[in-house]
């Protein structure tokens, strides 16, 4: 009985101090560590101790994961000023290339095929850029992105640029939709004279395309501001939609040099009526206007022997014949032509331009032309001689 006692005072004792240990090593560290704390922090305590001990810790990246960080955004002129420093001019031009080529895929405004079709152009620019600079042939792609913001930053990061009158020339179209054409002029100002004639001869020509009656009317009324070309080039053309329209504001127009080119484009559309062009030239107010006028007509009607050419089996031959009198039939084949006795001039083979400006020439002149002909009723080829006086040809 007394061994059964003992045997069992000693599972009860091994009981109590599995009990006392289990409360050591089971519960969770943070738990043990408050309980062997107990006794000096006070049974009142032991809750919130707990609690603040099993609040997450919070953790700062490192340097490392910092790094992967997304950039911040940029604006495009941040974008363009901080590829202005680089000083390699291929590695700055091909970062011109992949920021114009990013703008291309984040514009809403323009459809997938769209986006091809540039991002084309933008591949092109690295290819033609020795033969014209990368920033205009990029100008031209940054002018059809929706975005003005884009616009303006490029131009102002090309304000100083020996290159900006092209790269403001390839914004015009559209820009115009937004400022008027005196506006845009504006900012030109400080620029060298023959920069604002390239940049306004530029929007001349684009106006003209989208809106003819405004760009005549402006062009009328500062004719100071373009080269003789650009606006003789722009009546031509509204000549053409509207040639009643130019001979009304031919009135409007008092500078001599306007009206000069009005009075040509005028000409250059009447003369298919040639008669009916010297009877207008004939009506203009002052005998100065007169004479411009006749010279153009003249200028415009074709001068020489009356024949239209072609190139067939390497030689030119005659096609339309205009002046029957000048001995010429459709088919003949013109082997050489000779002036006022100088050697021959073979034709086999030359460019159908060269034999042209050789058969024109002033009226009263001659030329002799060795024609291989073929004969109608049989397989026989005759060569033929013909001199022929050239003269002005009026069309009726």
């Amino acid at each position: 009985m007394s061994k059964i006692f003992k045997f069992t005072l000693v599972g009860v004792s091994f009981f109590a101090f599995g009990f006392f240990m289990r409360g050591t090593f089971w519960l969770p560290v943070e738990t043990r560590i408050v309980l062997q704390h107990a006794p000096a922090l006070g049974s009142e305590r032991l809750e919130p101790v707990v609690a603040v001990l099993k609040e997450p810790e919070i953790i700062e990246p490192s340097p490392v994961e910092a790094k992967f960080r997304r950039p911040a955004y940029q604006t495009p002129a941040e974008q363009i000023l901080k590829l202005d420093q680089v000083a390699s001019r291929n590695q700055r031009i091909q970062g011109l290339q992949n920021m114009v080529a990013e703008w291309i895929e984040n514009d809403p405004a323009l459809s997938v095929a769209e986006k091809e079709s540039l991002q084309k152009a933008v591949q092109l620019s690295a290819q033609q850029s020795g033969r014209v600079p990368a920033e205009v042939l990029l100008t031209s792609v940054i002018g059809q992105l929706s975005s003005g913001e884009i616009r303006s930053a490029w131009k102002t990061a090309h304000l100083d640029s020996p290159m900006r009158a092209a790269i403001f020339s390839e914004l015009i179209a559209s820009e115009l939709e937004e400022l008027s054409p005196a506006e845009l002029f504006e900012t030109t100002d400080g620029w060298t004279p023959w920069e604002r004639s390239r940049y306004s001869d530029a929007m001349l020509s684009t106006l003209a395309k989208t809106d003819l009656e405004t760009a005549v009317q402006w062009g009328i009324g500062n004719p100071d501001a373009f080269g003789a070309d650009a606006i003789r080039d722009l009546f031509v053309v509204y000549s053409k939609s509207d040639s009643q329209g130019l001979e009304r504001a031919l009135s409007q127009i008092n500078d001599p040099r306007a009206r000069a080119s009005a009075i040509e484009a005028l000409a250059a559309r009447r003369v298919m009526n040639t008669e009916a062009a010297l009877e207008w030239a004939d009506s203009l107010p002052t005998s100065e206007e007169q004479s411009l006028a006749h010279d153009a007509i003249y200028e415009m009607t074709p001068r020489g022997i009356g024949v239209s050419v072609f190139s067939k089996d390497g030689f030119p031959e005659v096609g339309k014949v205009v002046r029957s009198e000048n001995g010429l039939q459709r088919g003949d084949r013109i082997a050489s032509i000779s002036e006022n006795g100088a050697e021959p001039v073979d034709t086999f083979g030359r460019s159908l331009g060269d034999i042209v400006d050789i058969l024109r020439g002033e009226p009263g002149t001659t030329v002799t032309i060795q024609l291989l002909r073929s004969d109608s009723t049989s397989a026989e080829v005759q060569q033929v001689e013909k001199t022929i006086i050239r003269e002005q040809l009026y069309f009726e």
